[in-house]
C-alpha cells in the first residue's frame, strides 16, 4: 500500500492512498486538479473515492472536476447550513469506513470550523489531519471555538506517538517562528527549526510530521509545560486557558 503527498496550489497538500493488491485509490482533499490528475495518470491509477476533511475552497476546488473525470465517489462532512452538490455520501455520523483493504477511522475535530474531519488509517500509521493541526502550530479559528479546537487536539494526542500526520499546508517554518518565541529553551524545538530551514532551503516538504515530534515541539500540544506557562505568566491556569491564550497570540504574531 502506498501513500503519496501531493503539493498543490501555493502551499496546500493533497494525499493519495493506493492499494496495490486491489488497485483501489483514495484521495484526501482536492485542492487542485492538475497535479493530482498527473500523479494518477503517471501511475496508471483510477480514482475511486475522494474524502473531504472540510469545505474551505483551497481543499475542495478540484473535487467536482476530479469526480467527473474519474467517476469517483465523494465523501465528506455535512455542513450545518447547506449541502454540497458534488458530495455522494455524508459521513459525519460514521466512526469508521472501509474501502477494500483500507480501513479508516473517522474523528470529528471541530474548532477550525464546526464541520472538520480527521481520517486515521491504522495500517499506515497515518492520519490525514488537514487544517486541525499543523507542524509546530494549529488551525486558526474560523467558525469554531477555542474550546472545540483544544478538545480536538487532545483527542488527536491519544493516537499512537508514531502516527504520521499529513497536514493540509506547508506552514512549518512560519509556525516555528512563533513556537520559539513562546518556548525559546526547548532543545527539541531548536533542532526541529534547524531541520525545517534546511528542508525549505532545498524546496523540500517538512511534512508529514509525527505525533511524537509535535508533542515535543508544538506549543499547542504542550499547554501543560512549565516554561510555556511561565512565558505567558499563566502558571496556575488550566490547559485550555493556556491554549486559548496561545491561539490569540499566534493570531496577532
Amino acid at each position: 500500500m502506498q501513500i503519496i503527498q501531493i503539493p498543490c496550489r501555493q502551499d496546500n497538500y493533497a494525499v493519495l492512498i493506493h492499494d496495490d493488491e486491489t488497485n483501489l485509490t483514495l484521495l484526501f482533499d482536492a485542492p487542485e486538479h492538475e497535479p493530482i490528475a498527473k500523479i494518477l495518470q503517471a501511475n496508471g491509477w483510477d480514482l475511486d473515492a475522494i474524502l473531504i476533511t472540510h469545505y474551505h475552497y483551497d481543499h475542495v476546488e478540484a473535487a467536482a472536476s476530479l469526480k467527473n473525470q474519474f467517476n469517483a465517489k465523494v465523501y465528506g462532512p455535512k455542513l450545518r447550513s447547506e449541502g454540497q452538490d458534488y458530495i455522494n455520501h455524508y459521513i459525519q455520523d460514521l466512526k469508521e469506513i472501509r474501502f477494500g483493504n483500507i480501513h479508516i477511522q473517522i474523528f470529528q475535530t471541530p474548532g477550525h470550523i464546526p464541520e472538520q474531519i480527521v481520517y486515521y488509517i491504522p495500517s499506515l500509521k497515518s492520519a490525514i489531519v488537514a487544517d486541525t493541526i499543523f507542524s509546530l502550530g494549529c488551525a486558526r479559528i474560523l467558525g469554531g471555538t477555542a474550546q472545540e479546537l483544544f478538545q480536538s487536539l487532545e483527542l488527536l494526542k491519544q493516537l499512537p506517538d508514531d502516527t504520521n500526520l499529513y497536514c493540509g499546508h506547508e506552514y512549518t517554518q512560519s509556525n516555528g517562528e512563533f513556537a520559539i518565541s513562546i518556548d525559546p529553551n526547548n532543545q527539541a524545538l531548536i533542532k526541529r527549526i534547524a531541520e525545517v530551514k534546511m528542508l525549505r532551503s532545498k524546496n523540500l516538504p517538512t511534512l508529514p510530521t509525527t505525533l511524537s515530534n509535535e508533542k515535543s515541539t508544538n506549543p499547542f500540544l504542550r499547554c501543560y509545560d512549565a516554561e510555556i506557562r511561565k512565558t505567558l505568566n499563566m502558571q496556575n491556569a488550566s490547559d485550555e486557558a493556556v491554549f486559548t491564550e496561545l491561539r490569540l497570540r499566534k493570531d496577532s504574531f
